[in-house]
């Protein structure tokens, strides 16, 4: 699998992300080819957007939070919210890469915009199986650091079903999913970085999915089928995404 960075100039909103990707693909000689996944940092898409709210008086960060969760679940230092079927510390508002006192938030319609640019981009190259993905960093519990997570893809079927497969032994598999999406997401955002890498674009080549030219609809996975449900409060464990 190999993975090709596409650096891009600061990116403003309302910008084309379609044109831009175009200049980044001649900049770095590349021309995408049948089997290609473009992943896509969640930031631009908010931008494109114009997915961007200046903190006031009347409007702290707090506010926004709870105003952006689908579910709101509070905390402190930084309180979780359900947003999007994602559990996500301040529903997904982020503070980086922005202009002080400035939030930009997850991109809306997420699944329908990689669909989208998925149809856009296969249909002015003429291709046949290609991939979209829109990316974001998140944080899991009891570990250090941020990986990548899918907010949104299209093209490719993004989770892979091991139940019921035999391993070496013999022994069939019970709960395994493969977070296939998940996967590219974290490999891409080594290179999409968190700071000021200027490389909101990846192209995968030769990645091992299974490509479809079905729409791919949002997956919410509920907390009582969550393998951590065992350590959710009642209340949480009960809620319905």
């Amino acid at each position: 699998m190999e993975l090709i960075p596409l650096k891009t100039p600061l990116i403003k909103p309302k910008d084309n992300l379609l044109e831009i990707f175009e200049i980044a693909l001649k900049k770095a000689r590349k021309t995408p080819c049948d089997g290609d996944i473009w992943v896509i940092s969640s930031k631009v898409v908010a931008l494109m957007q114009n997915r961007i709210v200046t903190l006031s008086n009347q409007l702290t960060e707090a506010d926004l939070s709870k105003k952006e969760a689908d579910i709101w679940l509070g905390g402190k230092p930084y309180p979780f919210a359900v947003k999007d079927g994602i559990l996500t510390p301040r529903a997904g508002i982020d503070a980086s890469n922005i202009e002080a006192g400035k939030r930009i938030l997850w991109p809306k319609n997420s699944w329908k915009v990689a669909e989208d640019l998925r149809k856009a981009v296969m249909q002015k190259l003429k291709l046949k199986q290609f991939g979209v993905e829109i990316i974001d960093s998140i944080c899991h519990p009891l570990r250090f650091g941020v990986i990548g997570i899918a907010l949104s893809w299209s093209g490719f079927e993004g989770v892979e079903d091991f139940r019921n497969r035999k391993d070496l032994f013999g022994n069939k598999l019970k709960v395994t999913r493969k977070a296939v999406a998940d996967q590219l997401a974290s490999a891409a955002s080594l290179i999409t970085g968190e700071a000021a890498e200027s490389t909101p674009f990846v192209l995968v080549r030769n990645a091992p999915v299974k490509f479809t030219t079905k729409t791919v609809k949002p997956r919410k996975f509920q907390p009582k089928d969550c393998l951590f449900a065992p350590i959710y409060n009642s209340k949480f464990r009960n809620l319905k995404i």
